[in-house]
């Protein structure tokens, strides 16, 4: 009996062993997959709050103004992380704003290569979203918005220098002497004397253009002088426009009267009072609300006994 019983005892020592070979191997397993996950699981934490979006960089008009384009993917602006565009004047021009699908926002390169780089919340981690080739704008920027945001509410005067952001004051803003603005123009009365602006400039009072480019248009509530040399891409007053020597390559349109010498308009020209033409080309058509008077001038192709102007009604 005791036989038996040495043999059945030993019998199950040997059924052990397997058990406990099985309960490893699974210890074994369960650890590496907790190992492998939590490896993966922290590699996707690090780069998952960089957003994915397909952008590309685009040039705007003639000038040296691009824009960033938002083609698909991530909106820029809603994760956490700071966006920065490399190689252009406005760094921090996506920093406030949400880019999505078909959005834009534009640029001023002032270096041969534009990166767009994302850099996490704690700044310990960063991505290169997009990376472009562009043309500098031709003068390197001498002040930015900083420099802008500390003379705004007042007159502002850009004097011979490069000034690379929006110009927004109540007063009056003055650019001369070969003074740059890379960016859109607010103010009252807007003086322009031997400048570039790379933007649109809107008047609550009136604008004086003098031997000046503007890559964008005008718009004043006052009237617009455009003298001297100067080209302009479009211009509306809600009062007066007098064009001497200069070129608008756009329409010219005012709520009251136009007066052009020795001008060329590319478009139309609309005025609800008259329009006077005097040895100008106006590309496109002319619908004026008054009286309309033109000698040694072409309309649409048409010398001024041969052009009728349609009614500014029509405009």
């Amino acid at each position: 009996m005791r036989e038996v019983i040495r043999l059945r005892a030993a019998g199950r020592k040997r059924a052990l062993s397997p058990v406990i070979g099985v309960g490893l191997l699974i210890a074994i397993v369960v650890t590496l997959a907790a190992v492998t996950m939590f490896m993966v699981g922290g590699l996707t934490d690090q780069s998952g709050p960089a957003p994915q979006a397909t952008l590309d960089l685009q040039t705007e008009g003639d000038g040296p103004a691009h824009v960033i384009v938002h083609q698909g993917g991530d909106t820029l602006g809603e994760r956490d992380g700071r966006l920065v565009v490399r190689g252009v004047a406005n760094p921090e021009a996506l920093a406030t704003v949400e880019l999505s699908a078909d959005d834009s926002v534009s640029v001023y390169p002032v270096d041969e290569n534009v990166a767009i780089v994302w850099f996490a919340e704690d700044g310990d981690e960063s991505h290169v979203l997009a990376s472009f080739d562009a043309d500098p704008v031709p003068a390197s920027p001498d002040e930015g918005c900083a420099w802008v945001e500390s003379r705004a509410g007042g007159d502002l005067t850009i004097d011979g220098i490069t000034v690379a952001c929006d110009v927004e004051t109540s007063g009056t803003i003055t650019v001369k002497q070969g003074g740059t603005v890379l960016g859109d123009i607010d103010g009252g009365d807007i003086d322009f004397d031997n400048a570039n602006i790379y933007g649109s400039v809107d008047a609550s009072k009136g604008v004086d253009v003098s031997n000046t480019s503007v890559d964008g248009s005008i718009d004043a509530d006052g009237d617009v002088d455009i003298d001297a040399g100067s080209t302009v891409s479009a211009a509306v007053s809600g009062a007066n426009v007098d064009l001497s020597k200069a070129t608008v390559e756009g329409a010219l349109v005012a709520d009251n009267q136009i007066a052009a010498s020795n001008g060329v308009v590319e478009d139309d020209i609309a005025a609800s009072g008259n329009v006077d033409l005097d040895s100008s080309t106006v590309g496109g058509h002319a619908f004026v609300g008054s009286d309309f008077d033109c000698s040694n001038s072409t309309v649409d192709g048409d010398q001024c006994a041969d052009y009728s102007p349609r009614n500014y009604d029509e405009y």
